[in-house]
């Protein structure tokens, strides 16, 4: 009777009951609801951070824009033009006259800043200038009596008060006297470069003939002045009448423009030039205008009053290397000036109505393309962190602001050959960065896609038969016990994200495999085989000695065995590296 009373009626049972289901339904309903927003929420943020990657990459496939700034009179409009540039922050613009005269003008208030006249010798005048390439801000002027004067355009930045302040100066990298050149007389049609320890001119006498001096610098122990040592060479065969006259920066190359052809010379010897090659670069009916280097000087650029610009560079063949036509830009307006940036392969033509047009070789993409009020235009040029245009025009300098970023990007470089200077072909090839300022990035995606299926195939060889194996043998073979601990462990492997895998192998993995080669060969050879051999063993014991080993662990025992075989191959790998490889 007491049991009877002590036991919960029929109605407690049903409330307890209701309960329990209550707390269960609730329970379900939350962990229903926790799981439904807690997947939305995985989605959304998949979908948030998708667009956000779509945000950073966009501006990489932008195209250029150009937009005027300012626009300042210059003095002297009756001079010819030698070059015109400014500072880094665009603040000074600046116009050398083929007199050798430099003004430099505000940007902000177009005033004349300050003005330099170059020191000649008395009774000798200007018989010609050239400018270097246009990262070095740098001429020479070449005088009537043999001499040249090399000149630099400098800025020098001090903050009196704690603000910036721009000097515009001029400095002499040989010393302000001039240096003789030419014994015989005037010096005509003169292209020059300077590298520290050396210097080379070339230049055409009064009868027309052509020659190299060549000037090696080395500095004195004792009084840590440059020594110069000259040598001269007449070019022989060269030709008189010339368009343009160029010289690489390395002194190895000096090339001379006509009207149908350019000619190589090899000037790396100065005591023995010669010609390296013609190139035909007649194109119908039309003119060059213009024959100029692309950063870094491996590349020709010519530019023709038709809108056509050919580049010619370098390529290793069965007569060694020699220029070759490896592209052409021809849907642009006819060029009536052209300007190459300081390090990298853009490059700007503006036509005689004012149509400004910015290309990129490696990508060939064409970036920008408008007509501007720009008339009867003359020299353009960048300025030196190439996000501005110094445009020679209505006899004022036009400062126009340049943005950039990506030009080298376009899907045809990403995804398709290219053919990048110097290589004998078109090819796919990732190469990001250098050590060089005037690199030709290289930004080919098909290495890295093909290199990422190629190691992911490798890897499914080896990882699919194990899988499979490790799988079937799990679900079949395997003792319950073991099962129920191995199976856990493998699911809770999977959720580790695979980036955090590739970590470990890169920093730990990698460097391991590398240092002990031998012994990885080894053990992948050795374990398989030890495997199958323990197995054989253990199937041709006595039965009492295999009832010793209770049957649900037996796949235990190969544990020992795996590690005496992976310590045996580490340690034997040294003496198989030393017996092989000598070491």
């Amino acid at each position: 009777m007491e049991s009877q009373v002590n036991q919960p009626g029929s109605a407690e049972k049903s409330l307890l009951v209701g309960k329990q289901a209550s707390r269960r339904a609730f329970k379900d309903k939350a962990a229903e609801y926790g799981i439904t927003i807690g997947g939305t929420m995985v989605f959304v943020a998949l979908l948030l951070i998708f667009f956000y990657l779509l945000y950073v990459i966009k501006p990489i496939f932008d195209g250029a824009h150009i937009e005027p700034i300012t626009s300042v009179s210059y003095q002297n409009t009756d001079a010819k033009t030698l070059m015109v540039g400014a500072d880094e922050q665009n603040e000074i613009l600046y116009r050398v006259t083929a007199q050798g005269i430099v003004d430099f003008y505000s940007s902000a208030t177009g005033q004349l800043i300050s003005s330099f006249t170059p020191k000649l010798p008395e009774g000798t005048i200007v018989t010609s200038s050239a400018k270097s390439s246009p990262n070095e801000q740098r001429f020479a002027l070449g005088l009537s009596n043999g001499q040249v004067i090399v000149v630099g355009v400098d800025f020098s930045v001090s903050y009196p008060d704690n603000q910036r302040l721009i000097t515009p100066k001029l400095n002499y990298p040989i010393g302000d006297e001039p240096l003789t050149i030419n014994q015989d007389g005037a010096v005509y049609n003169m292209v020059f470069d300077y590298s520290g320890s050396r210097m080379s001119f070339a230049y055409q006498d009064a009868n027309g003939a052509w020659k190299l001096n060549r000037q090696e610098g080395e500095e004195n122990m004792m009084t840590e002045e440059v020594e110069w040592t000259a040598s001269e060479v007449f070019i022989d065969d060269a030709p008189k009448e010339v368009v343009s006259v160029l010289m690489t920066p390395d002194h190895r190359q000096l090339i001379l423009s006509t009207t149908h052809r350019l000619f190589v010379y090899n000037t790396r010897d100065a005591d023995a030039v010669e010609l390296l090659q013609v190139l035909d670069v007649k194109k119908g009916h039309a003119k060059i205008k213009q024959v100029d280097l692309l950063a870094g000087a491996s590349s020709i650029m010519v530019s023709y009053d038709s809108g056509v610009i050919s580049q010619y560079f370098q390529v290793n063949g069965e007569k060694g290397r020699l220029y070759e036509l490896i592209r052409e830009f021809d849907d642009v307006a006819p060029v009536s000036s052209m300007a190459t940036e300081f390090y990298r392969k853009s490059f700007a033509v503006l036509s005689a109505e004012g149509e400004l047009t910015l290309l990129y070789t490696t990508s060939q993409r064409n970036l920008f393309d408008e007509k501007f009020e720009l008339k009867k235009p003359g020299l353009m040029a960048f300025s030196p962190r190439s996000n501005a245009l110094i445009i020679e025009a209505n006899n004022k300098l036009n400062l126009l602001s340049v943005q950039n970023d990506h030009p080298e990007v376009s899907w045809s470089a990403l995804w398709q050959k290219v053919w990048y200077e110097g290589y004998p072909e078109p090819k796919y090839v990732w190469q990001s960065t250098s050590g060089s300022d005037d690199f030709e990035a290289k930004l080919s995606l098909m290495p890295l896609a093909f290199g990422t299926m190629k190691a992911a195939f490798y890897a499914m060889l080896f990882a699919v038969p194990l899988a499979i194996a490790g799988a079937i043998y799990t679900a079949y073979f395997m003792s319950p016990k073991v099962r129920n601990v191995v199976k856990p462990t493998i699911e809770i492997m999977e959720a580790l994200p695979t980036v955090i895998l590739g970590f470990l192998a890169g920093l730990w993995l990698a460097p391991l495999i590398e240092d002990h080669l031998p012994g990885i060969v080894v053990l992948l050879m050795l374990l398989p085989t030890s495997i199958l051999a323990t197995a054989f063993a253990w199937s041709k014991l006595p039965e009492r000695w295999k009832h010793r080993l209770p049957e649900t662990y037996q796949e235990l025992m190969l544990i020992p065995v795996i590690i005496f075989i992976g310590w045996f191959s580490f340690e034997i790998s040294p003496v198989i590296e030393v017996a092989l490889f000598d070491g």
